[in-house]
């Protein structure tokens, strides 16, 4: 996993050049058909290493499709009310995507293997949005002249085009908290180990100290904090046109350095963890839903630097996810999550930046 997320992070940061010059069609729809491509390949590998490899494949395609249907989405919208909502459900359908794979495992994954589960999980995910693409999907236009009143939230409001220097103190500050967020964020689930350990669940063999988990109870336990992300998306589109950016970043910060400061005080209270990790995931869900509206933004970054700046920030925040991986691999799940108070200490800080206009 932890190689095919850094696959995804770097393509992700290197794919504006590409979409920039040939277009964000191109790009798309051969990120879909590879897609498509390799995830056939990677239910029919004969060994470890094949699958591994095919892996490293699916992220580096994902990656192209992450990167650019975000740009894409942005540059297609009429008016900023219109934006909002797109983004909004381009990240909800990430989270349900994931939900989608946790049901799907529960009910399916022991009674067909893992192959079958590759294909019913993936493809047809994409094989009916590729043609939809392939016949029907126009290319994005950057001069496209916007609505600039209707639908938008003056909160959010950069009336002038940014300098360059501006664009990259917004880059800095979004991967900044992102980095600071997103390890604690995504590192929340890997609470799972230790809850199903509180249960008892786990064999009293195992002395690694963040193992991890298989079967029915990590999916179902993985659906129930996805469905608390899903409720933080919501929750990050209703404030996102009540509260300014700065204050809904700053108040997930300070939101889950409480978290993880319980979690420091109650490491082995099953309940306390349960519902700290709820909170975690739909506080953060609120807030990366805010950084995703403001890493596409046109006015925030302008069409010159939007595809650069929103592929930087996304592998940034891909690096971030499997960097937070290797922490519980190598480390004791205390201090673990003793770190995880750390970034969320640091990312008050820097949410404060935010107030400060570039």
């Amino acid at each position: 996993k932890q190689w095919y997320q850094r696959r995804v992070a770097i393509t992700a940061g290197v794919t504006a050049p590409f979409a920039d010059k040939f277009g964000r069609r191109p790009v798309l729809l051969l990120a879909m058909y590879s897609v498509m491509a390799v995830t056939i390949i990677c239910a029919i590998v004969p060994n470890f290493t094949s699958l591994l490899i095919s892996r490293i494949l699916i992220g580096f395609a994902v990656a192209l499709n992450v990167s650019t249907v975000s740009v894409y989405v942005a540059e297609s919208a009429v008016n900023r009310k219109f934006y909002v909502i797109s983004m909004t459900a381009n990240s909800i359908a990430y989270t349900l995507g994931g939900g989608w794979c946790g049901v799907l495992g529960y009910l399916f994954l022991e009674r067909i293997g893992w192959r079958y589960f590759v294909l019913l999980t993936s493809l047809p995910l994409f094989v009916i949005p590729t043609i939809l693409f392939q016949f029907f999907l126009p290319e994005t236009y950057k001069s496209r002249v916007e609505d600039q009143d209707e639908g938008k939230a003056n909160i959010h409001v950069y009336s002038s085009i940014p300098s360059l220097e501006s664009v990259v103190s917004r880059v800095a500050k979004l991967c900044l908290y992102s980095v600071t967020r997103g390890v604690p964020y995504y590192g929340a689930i890997l609470l799972v180990p230790a809850i199903i350990r509180a249960s008892n669940v786990q064999s009293p063999n195992d002395t690694s100290p963040c193992a991890a988990i298989h079967g029915s109870q990590f999916l179902i336990i993985t659906a129930i904090f996805g469905g608390c992300h899903l409720m933080g998306r919501f929750i990050g589109y209703f404030t996102h046109s009540r509260i300014s950016s700065a204050t809904i970043l700053t108040t997930s910060a300070i939101v889950c350095l409480g978290c993880t400061v319980a979690m420091v005080t109650h490491t082995d209270n099953f309940t306390v963890l349960l519902i700290v990790t709820g909170i975690i995931q739909m506080t953060c869900a609120a807030s990366a839903n805010e950084t995703y509206i403001m890493g596409t933004d046109k006015e925030f970054f302008s069409h010159r630097y939007l595809a650069v700046a929103s592929g930087t920030q996304l592998g940034v925040a891909m690096l971030t996810i499997a960097g937070g991986n290797v922490l519980s691999e190598l480390l004791h799940y205390d201090t673990v999550i003793r770190i995880h108070t750390g970034f969320c200490a640091v990312a008050l800080p820097v949410a404060l930046l935010f107030y400060r206009k570039d």
